[in-house]
C-alpha cells in the first residue's frame, strides 16, 4: 500500500542525489517512479462496471469504478461524519480519483471532499457541478478543495471512462439547474440537482441527487430525457416529494437504491415514495433502515453499502450486493441467441425406392427456442459423401415438401436437411441409410419384387394410429419394436414367424401397458435372424 511515509522517503532520496550528474539523477528518478508505480495502480478494474452506494448515513456518496480501473465520485457524504465515506474509499486502496460530480450543494452531499483530499486522495482531472454559488461553510470548503479543477457541467455533456476501449463507460448530464421548469434563482436547492445517467453497454443507472417531483414537476420533465434505466438512485433519500409516477413511468427501473440514515429527523424513506416504487414493480435496497417506513418482505432489503456490478451486453446479468445477499438481474436488450435448432429428417430414412419423375414426400420435424426461420434440402447420389444437388432453399418449416424425383438414378441416395433459426444458428440431419432412385420405363407397371425392407409408416406424422408395412424376402422369425429416441423399447408389435412377402402392423401410439405415449420422434425397428431395418416416425398429439 502507498502512503505518505513512502512518498516522504522518496522525496528525501531525491534530495540526497540532487548534486549528482543530470544523467545519473535521471536514472534514479526512473527507478523512483517505478517504485511509486503501484500507487497509480492501487485500484484495478475487475472487468465490470462497479457502482458503490456507500453507507454514509443520512446523505449521498457513490463511488464508480470502471472495468479498467478509472474512478469517479458522485457526491461524497455528509459533513457530520466524513469518516464513513473517507474510510470506505481508502479501504479500497484508492489514492486518486479521476472525476468528482456534485449533484447539488447541500451539506449531506458535498460534505467530505475536503476531508478526502486531506487524507491524501488526489483529484486527478476535474470536479464538475452546476455552477452558481451557495452560502454555507460546507460549500466554501468544497470550492476550496476543488481549486482550479472545478468545472461547470452542461446539459448533455458526457464524461467517458475507459475511452477507446470496446465498452467504455459514459457519465452523461441529462439535465440540471431546474431543467427549465424550476427557476435557477429559486430558494429550494433540491430541484436544481444535476441528473447523471451512467451507461455501460446495455446497463444504465440514473442518479439525481435530491431531485423533486413537486417543485414545478422537475421529475416529470427530466424523466423522459433519461429514458429506460436498470437502476435508480432514489431521489432525496425516499422523501414523499420524490419518485413520482411520472418519473417512474418514464425511467422504468427494476432496482432502486435508497441512501438513508438511521434515526433521521425527516421520516425517510417514506411510505408514499415506497408505495409508488412498489406499484411500478421496483425492488429497493437501503443502506440503513432509516426512520420512516418499514421494509416490506419481498420488496425491500437493508444491506449497508450497496454495490452494483454490471456487464455490458444486451440481456447481460448485473448483481446487487449488500450485507447478507447477492441478487441477480438482467439488463435491457435481448441476449444473442446461440442455441442451435433441433431437426430430424423423418422421410426418406433409407431403403425406399423412388422413381424418376414421380412425386414423393420429404418429411421432417424442426424446433427451436426462438423459432425456425427456414430449411434447406439437398441430396446425394454417392451415399452422402457429397451433396451437389439442391432440392429447395429457404423453405418454410411446414414439416413436408412435395419432391418431384429427378433423373439421377442411384442406389446410394441420401437426403440432407439444414434448419436455420431466426439468428441463423443451424443444425442438420440425414437419411438414416441410402435409398434408391430408379427409372420408370414407359407406363408399364413395375412388378413388386420380394425384397427385405421396412417401408415408411403411414400416415406420418400420425395421431393416434399409424400402419407399419414391411417386406420379407424369405420366411423368418420377425420382431417389430418401437423405441423412443433414448433407445428404450416402448412397444413390441410383432414377435412371430412370418412368410415371404408384404406384411403390416398397426400401432395406436400406446406403450406395452396401454398408456398413450407423448408426442415426439420414435424409431420402428424390423429385425429377423440376419437382417434389420429402421424407420423414424413422428407422433403429434
Amino acid at each position: 500500500m502507498c502512503d505518505g511515509r513512502d512518498i516522504s522517503i522518496g522525496k528525501r532520496f531525491l534530495a540526497a542525489i540532487s548534486f549528482t550528474a543530470v544523467s545519473l539523477t535521471s536514472i534514479f528518478i526512473v527507478v523512483f517512479l517505478t517504485l511509486l508505480a503501484p500507487c497509480a495502480l492501487a485500484v484495478v478494474g475487475n472487468g465490470k462496471l462497479q457502482i458503490h452506494h456507500v453507507d454514509v448515513g443520512q446523505g449521498d456518496g457513490a463511488l464508480i469504478i470502471s472495468p479498467l480501473g478509472q474512478v469517479a465520485l458522485v457526491d461524497d457524504g455528509t459533513y457530520t461524519d466524513c469518516a464513513l465515506f473517507v474510510n470506505y474509499v481508502k479501504g479500497l486502496g484508492i489514492t486518486s480519483v479521476d472525476y468528482h460530480f456534485a449533484s447539488h450543494y447541500h451539506a449531506d452531499h458535498i460534505g467530505c471532499l475536503d476531508d478526502l483530499i486531506a487524507a491524501s486522495v488526489v483529484l486527478n482531472i476535474a470536479g464538475y457541478d452546476r455552477a452558481y454559488s451557495y452560502t454555507t461553510q460546507t460549500y466554501q470548503d468544497y470550492v476550496a478543495a476543488l481549486g482550479s479543477k472545478r468545472q461547470t457541467m452542461a446539459k448533455n455533456q458526457t464524461i467517458t471512462l475507459d475511452a477507446g476501449s470496446a465498452n467504455p463507460v459514459s457519465i452523461k448530464c441529462v439535465d440540471l439547474n431546474g431543467a427549465g421548469v424550476y427557476s435557477v434563482n429559486g430558494s429550494d436547492e433540491n430541484p436544481k440537482s444535476m441528473v447523471l445517467k451512467i451507461t455501460y453497454g446495455n446497463f444504465d443507472e440514473v442518479m439525481g441527487g435530491d431531485l423533486t417531483g413537486s417543485s414545478g414537476s422537475v421529475e416529470a420533465k427530466v424523466g423522459p430525457e433519461v429514458g429506460d434505466v436498470e437502476v435508480y438512485k432514489v431521489h432525496h433519500h425516499g422523501s414523499a416529494l420524490s419518485s413520482y409516477d411520472s418519473w417512474l413511468s418514464a425511467t422504468t427501473p427494476e432496482v432502486a437504491v435508497i441512501s438513508v440514515g438511521n434515526g433521521n429527523s425527516y421520516g425517510h424513506p417514506t411510505a408514499a415514495a415506497l408505495t409508488r416504487l412498489h406499484q411500478h414493480n421496483v425492488k429497493t435496497y437501503w443502506t440503513e433502515t432509516g426512520a420512516g417506513a418499514t421494509p416490506a418482505q419481498g420488496w425491500d432489503k437493508v444491506g449497508g453499502t450497496i454495490i452494483i456490478e454490471a456487464n455490458p451486453g444486451p440481456g447481460a446479468a448485473y448483481t446487487v450486493k449488500g450485507s447478507g445477499f447477492v441478487d441477480t438481474y438482467y439488463s435491457s436488450g435481448v441476449a444473442p441467441d446461440i442455441t442451435p435448432p433441433q431437426v430430424t429428417l423423418v422421410e426418406p430414412s433409407g431403403g425406399e425406392v423412388f422413381y424418376v419423375g414421380s412425386g414423393d414426400t420429404i418429411r421432417w420435424v424442426a424446433t427451436d427456442n426462438a423459432g425456425i426461420d427456414s430449411v434447406n434440402l439437398y441430396y446425394s447420389i454417392d451415399g452422402g459423401s457429397t451433396f451437389p444437388y439442391t432440392i429447395v432453399t429457404r423453405q418454410q418449416n411446414d414439416s413436408v415438401y412435395a419432391w418431384t424425383v429427378p433423373d439421377t438414378p442411384s442406389d446410394s441416395c441420401v437426403v440432407k436437411i439444414v434448419a436455420y433459426d431466426t439468428s441463423r444458428n443451424s443444425a442438420q440431419d440425414f437419411s438414416d441409410s441410402p435409398f434408391s432412385i430408379t427409372s420408370q420405363i414407359g407406363t408399364e407397371t413395375i412388378p413388386e419384387v420380394a425384397r427385405f425392407g421396412l417401408l415408411q409408416n403411414h400416415p406420418n406424422p400420425f395421431n393416434p394410429m399409424t400402419r407399419i408395412e414391411f417386406n420379407l424376402d424369405q420366411q423368418a422369425r420377425v420382431y417389430v419394436r418401437i423405441y423412443d429416441i433414448s433407445g428404450k423399447v416402448v412397444r413390441t408389435l410383432l414377435q412371430e414367424t412370418m412368410s415371404i412377402g408384404r406384411h403390416s402392423a398397426p400401432w395406436n401410439g400406446e406403450d406395452e401397458h396401454g398408456r398413450p405415449v407423448a408426442s415426439g420422434v420414435y424409431v420402428c425397428r424390423l429385425e429377423t435372424n440376419d437382417k434389420t431395418a429402421v424407420r423414424k416416425m413422428v407422433l403429434l398429439r
